[in-house]
């Protein structure tokens, strides 16, 4: 068994009366100060909403400007109107689906026509 001395003694009981003691104060300083709590969960909430990406609905609001296929056109207008896709999938199924993927949407057509227009969201949002 190791003896203690005064010195140590005294510091041991210091440090378990003390430390009750610091977490009683911060813990009121808490509860005395509760818009600091609210100021401090509001920043951590901004912070998240800064992480976060924008919905897809808001960035095509924001982004009025990406031209895209309208619902009806044909497939022959929107090749004169947007070039060749990088890719085309289908057609698939009756009646037949066919997908062509440009670098910003991907454009989706029932026989050839356009039922609908996907604006693909950007890798750095």
């Amino acid at each position: 068994m190791r003896t203690l001395t005064p010195r140590t003694l005294c510091c041991r009981i210091a440090t378990l009366t003390l430390l009750p003691l610091a977490a009683s104060m911060a813990s009121a300083q808490q509860m005395a100060n509760p818009e600091s709590d609210a100021a401090s969960a509001r920043a951590q909430q901004q912070q998240q909403a800064e992480r976060t990406t924008r919905p897809l609905s808001l960035k095509i609001q924001q982004e009025g400007n990406i031209r895209t296929p309208r619902r009806g056109e044909s497939m022959g207008s929107v090749q004169d109107r947007f070039g060749d896709p990088e890719a085309r999938q289908g057609p698939v199924g009756e009646p037949p689906i066919t997908r062509w993927q440009y670098p910003r949407f991907v454009v989706v057509f029932e026989d050839e026509w356009v039922i609908d227009t996907v604006v693909e969201p950007d890798s750095a949002d």
